[in-house]
């Protein structure tokens, strides 16, 4: 009869386990592929910060920012992270998405050059700022895509200096991170922007000038511009507000041990590199651990100049209410409830 009873607890254990796994929330989050920047989520899902909260989260990577974005309006995803710019023009469109969240404080990119592109351009670290950007002109600088983060940021700074993006440089979109480490190698574009760890290994590997490091704030009128912002769909929020509650929860969990722990971090973001030489890593780790957020939570403020970063970009000012582009119930909600 123990014998009986033990198969019988060990059965009703499995059922329950098993029924705990089929309980969870499916979630479906996009994000212009994998770069040191998604930190918080690489720890939320190596650490298990997503299953604690009853999520089973689905991850799909995509060329750009805005891609992610149309993931979410049409509605093959559920949350994207990407640049708070890209939401805030879709609402004015009419797209029913909100930020419930942010993740990172800097545009995490770095601009980086040919190094015998640099020494025609007489360019050395020493150049003043406003100067670096000018010299761009008549250059072909790739980025990620039209309409992603690294491509806006591009074409803000290039504004800012006086150049038309259109005329003024040639820009090409390279999705693929191979493709691009390809054809910089062969010269076939003079420099790129992307995020780590891209932009290391450009550099280690094909001894690029680092231009800009937008990641360390070198480009003042983005130091501290929020970068990176989860949306999601109005409809899907409106229906499942604790699964979004849950969400942010797991987020901050990894904002928070980025703060409190930041070698445990490093491991479990580690993983997700496999393939990345450890010096490489190390480098693009100690380059974006300080651009993290401590929580998801939004300020006006992080809207406001987002909205000025816009209007700079399109060189036309946004329309409707800001306060209706962005919510911190459930963020409030996320860091005050377990």
């Amino acid at each position: 009869m123990k014998i009986l009873s033990g198969i019988a607890a060990a059965l009703v254990a499995l059922v329950a386990m098993q029924n705990g796994a089929s309980a969870l929330d499916k979630v479906v989050m996009t994000y212009a592929r994998d770069s040191i920047i998604w930190t918080p989520i690489y720890i939320a899902r190596r650490l298990g910060y997503f299953q604690e909260q009853g999520i089973d989260l689905e991850v799909v990577p995509v060329p750009t920012g805005a891609a992610a974005l149309t993931a979410v309006t049409t509605g093959s995803a559920q949350v994207a992270v990407g640049t708070p710019a890209t939401t805030i023009r879709a609402r004015e469109q009419g797209y029913k998405v909100k930020i419930i969240g942010a993740l990172v404080n800097q545009a995490a990119y770095q601009l980086v050059i040919r190094e015998d592109v640099a020494r025609k351009l007489n360019l050395t670290s020493a150049t003043p700022m406003s100067e670096r950007v000018k010299k761009l002109k008549g250059l072909t600088i790739s980025t990620n895509g039209a309409g992603g983060a690294p491509d806006n940021t591009l074409q803000y700074i290039l504004r800012e200096a006086g150049l038309n993006p259109q005329t003024d440089v040639t820009i090409t979109p390279i999705p693929s991170d191979q493709a691009v480490l390809a054809v910089f190698a062969q010269k076939r574009i003079d420099g790129l922007i992307r995020s780590a760890p891209t932009t290391v290994m450009i550099i280690e590997k094909h001894n690029a000038h680092r231009m800009i490091d937008f990641a360390k704030g070198e480009y003042e009128p983005l130091s501290g511009v929020l970068s990176s912002a989860i949306t999601v769909g109005e409809p899907w929020l409106d229906k499942n507000p604790d699964l979004a509650v849950r969400l942010l929860r797991a987020l901050n969990r990894g904002l928070k041990l980025l703060q409190d722990n930041p070698a445990e971090a490093k491991v479990a973001v580690r993983s997700f590199f496999p393939d990345l030489d450890q010096t490489l890593f190390d480098y693009s780790w100690d380059g974006h651990v300080a651009i993290f957020r401590s929580s998801v939570s939004i300020q006006r403020n992080d809207i406001n100049r987002v909205i000025d970063f816009i209007k700079v970009l399109e060189n036309k000012p946004v329309t409707g209410d800001p306060e209706q582009s962005y919510t911190n119930r459930y963020s409030d909600l996320a860091e005050h409830q377990k």
